[in-house]
């Protein structure tokens, strides 16, 4: 499948295409799906990676090595190390070879090269080759999974840490929306960002009253939890007419990420929402979960919008 082809719904998921490569932060975050990271296999080989890169890397198993052999008997039911050991030492002399680039679906679903994407979460590499294939999307290996084929708790809980360190590397993608002004959005918008939230991406849309209360109402539902359903119906703000939609980015070890559910909350967006609405006195509204600005990038995909129709930021 071409890159041309794919590139409009590359894009609307996962940010600009860059030739035949990706952010590896887009990368990471296609690999969330309702709220839960669905390949929590990538960080244990993050974490195993960074022992093999080492100059002296370890002649015998470590802790980690022994949960990766665990890992990959139950994944793949062979012995995988010593090929992870000599793709790590090819890395360490020559770097990541563009020549080899990671499987994708257009979606963004990692297809084929975990390892490989392992090796560059180690190595907080900036952008990844890419080659977008026509393939389904592989079955998850969430903290579950794992949990479930017996690695300890404290092979999961190393890898929660990961995580955590991983998505503070490539942040997390919020969308805001707020009624247009004659005032260019970006002129008055950059001053509020606080420390660790940046622009990525500007459009501006003229939707009708129930267009934008099927948007409001997409970055607002919660899906069903026990405090969800304690909570007061919160009243809509969007008015019908031109909207200026905002993808921003936020660096994650600012948030408040709740493990194990679909809500995911994230702290710091209502906070910064409450913040907007005082400071320039009109309605705002931010996604505060995963899942919420995922449904709210389709649901303005079918609207028009595409990474090409607004302002890039970054």
């Amino acid at each position: 499948m071409s890159l041309r082809m794919v590139a409009p719904l590359l894009a609307g998921n996962l940010g600009p295409v860059l030739q035949n490569r990706l952010p590896l932060g887009a990368l990471v975050q296609a690999q969330w799906r309702g709220g839960v990271f669905g390949r929590y296999d990538l960080l244990l080989r993050s974490i195993v990676a960074k022992q093999l890169l080492r100059p002296k890397p370890p002649t015998r198993a470590t802790t980690e090595i022994s949960w990766y052999n665990q890992m990959q008997q139950v994944r793949a039911g062979r012995d995988t190390l010593p090929a992870f050991r000599d793709l790590a030492r090819a890395v360490r002399e020559l770097g990541l070879d563009a020549d080899f680039p990671i499987g994708i679906s257009p979606r963004g679903h990692l297809l084929d090269g975990a390892h490989r994407l392992g090796i560059a979460l180690a190595l907080d590499a900036p952008s990844l080759a890419i080659d977008i294939r026509a393939g389904k999307r592989l079955r998850p290996f969430e903290r579950r999974w794992l949990g479930g084929a017996g690695l300890p708790e404290e092979a999961l809980e190393a890898m929660d840490v990961e995580l955590d360190r991983v998505m503070a590397h490539t942040g997390v993608d919020t969308i805001m929306i707020t009624s247009a002004t004659d005032i260019p959005l970006r002129s008055w918008l950059s001053p509020l960002l606080p420390a660790g939230v940046k622009g990525v991406h500007d459009w501006r849309v003229k939707l009708t009253q129930s267009q934008l209360t099927a948007l409001e109402n997409t970055l607002r539902e919660i899906p069903w939890h026990e405090k969800a359903s304690k909570q007061p119906p919160v009243s809509k703000q969007l008015r019908a007419g031109e909207v200026d939609v905002v993808r921003l980015r936020l660096a994650h070890h600012e948030l408040e990420r709740i493990r194990k559910t679909s809500i995911a909350r994230d702290q710091v967006a209502v906070e910064f929402e409450d913040t907007l609405r005082e400071a320039i006195g009109q309605p705002v509204v931010v996604g505060q979960t995963y899942q919420q600005n995922r449904a709210a990038v389709t649901a303005l995909t079918d609207h028009g919008w595409h990474h090409q129709a607004g302002q890039s930021w970054l």
